[in-house]
């Protein structure tokens, strides 16, 4: 029965919506409508993120969907030592960390990120830290092989000197990257012209055109050995160019 109430409440609701938007299209200005669409398009966005999470009990389903993490997997040994920066949830460490034998530290400077990884990814050669990688980079004697960040340098302000800091403090063999891009979809490069919020987050500096985001990793002292366009994001590995 409540299911059966559930979806009749959804179609009422839903006629509800595209009367008003069908008002809407017909009365206003054509570029006044459009930003309208569009601010919605990103309030629908962020709620449907949040559903998500829920529908997947914490972990965002991208996690599942996408299969990022298989990427980040196969371009680890198995022997490697690995520095995760922003590690977010855990889950991503932790699906590594049960692939190789060397060992693995998540950061993250959100105490609720490091919290949910410690209680729900328990693993041997698994740490979890909190702390600002911009502030202090973690105390630790282990030598990494692999530094990763997942949708993390968009997030810095001054990314070539962050990189270059990371370059010379922790000396990793490789860095592993996934970044947002800008041209994922047309309606970015819209929402922009119209002065509209574009980007994924509003604490991103930057979503990347693929030649500026090479460039900048070639201006930290960093050579692309290889990379993928998948899922409107670049997931690259780069070397540190050390001649």
């Amino acid at each position: 029965m409540q299911m059966i109430i559930t979806g009749v409440i959804s179609k009422l609701f839903t006629l509800f919506v595209k009367s008003v938007l069908k008002i809407a299209t017909k009365t206003l200005k054509p570029k006044f409508s459009l930003k309208l669409f569009l601010n919605i398009d990103n309030i629908l966005y962020s709620y449907i993120s949040a559903c998500s999470i829920k529908y997947e009990n914490g972990i965002h389903p991208k996690h599942r969907l996408i299969s990022y993490h298989d990427y980040f997997v196969k371009n680890i040994g198995v022997n490697e030592n690995v520095l995760d920066i922003g590690c977010g949830n855990g889950a991503l460490d932790y699906d590594i960390a049960q692939k190789i034998k060397g060992n693995i530290i998540g950061i993250d400077k959100n105490q609720n990120n490091i919290d949910y990884a410690k209680k729900h990814y328990k693993c041997g050669n698994l740490k979890f830290v909190c702390g600002d990688v911009l502030l202090e980079l973690p105390e630790n004697n282990m030598k990494f092989n692999t530094v990763i960040m997942s949708n993390l340098i968009e997030h810095i302000e001054k990314r070539v000197e962050f990189l270059k800091n990371i370059i010379l403090k922790i000396k990793p063999d490789n860095i592993l990257f996934r970044v947002p891009m800008y041209e994922r979809e047309w309606m970015v490069a819209l929402k922009d012209e119209l002065g509209v919020e574009f980007r994924l987050d509003q604490t991103h500096y930057i979503e990347y055109v693929q030649d500026a985001f090479f460039e900048e990793l070639k201006e930290a002292g960093l050579k692309v050995e290889s990379y993928e366009v998948r899922w409107g994001e670049i997931w690259a590995r780069a070397l540190p160019d050390r001649k």
